[in-house]
């Protein structure tokens, strides 16, 4: 039972990893939260080089989501002088009705 616990972990595992190093954070997302209830509610059976595993790859993941806030917070500050500009940028913007919409 533990080997097939520690083995179905280590694939989610490598998944999440493989959504971080693309960039997709939804998927990313989505996959932490399922590595999360393995580890709530069979981590007693969960080995201690899976554990090093994903203790590594929750690292990456939170230092990819930091560098992509900073990179955000960077932008914002750089291409808006003050909160009115801001504010005017937000509020102008429309739905677009797909992601071929442009205009």
């Amino acid at each position: 039972l533990g080997t097939m616990i520690n083995n179905g972990l280590k694939l989610l595992l490598n998944q999440f990893f493989e959504f971080i190093d693309n960039k997709d954070f939804v998927r990313a997302a989505a996959n932490n939260s399922q590595v999360s209830v393995v580890m709530q509610h069979l981590g007693r059976y969960i080995t201690p080089p899976t554990l090093k595993r994903q203790k590594m790859v929750n690292e990456k993941y939170e230092r990819e989501l930091n560098d992509v806030l900073g990179y955000v917070d960077t932008f914002v500050h750089s291409s808006f002088k003050n909160g009115n500009d801001l504010l005017k940028s937000l509020t102008s913007l429309r739905e677009a009705k797909d992601s071929s919409d442009t205009s």
